[in-house]
């Protein structure tokens, strides 16, 4: 989402004037964002992928028995 829907949302607000629909604003923009976000950290990375218990050494291994 754009940072224009934000700065729109913080104008309405302080101005008094569209404050429900600034809000509005505010609340879709940090929801947007931090969907985002979710979903990037759910994304896998090729090390993540390759991992397997195969992939340890057995010392390590051994030590998380």
């Amino acid at each position: 989402m754009s940072p224009l829907w934000l700065y729109l949302g913080i104008f309405l607000i302080c101005s008094g004037v569209g404050s429900a629909f600034g809000i509005a604003l505010l609340v879709a923009f940090f929801w947007s964002d931090i969907k985002d976000e979710l979903k990037k950290q759910q994304t896998p990375t090729s090390e993540e992928e390759d991992f397997s218990i195969n992939s340890m050494s057995d010392n390590l291994r051994e030590n998380l028995r």
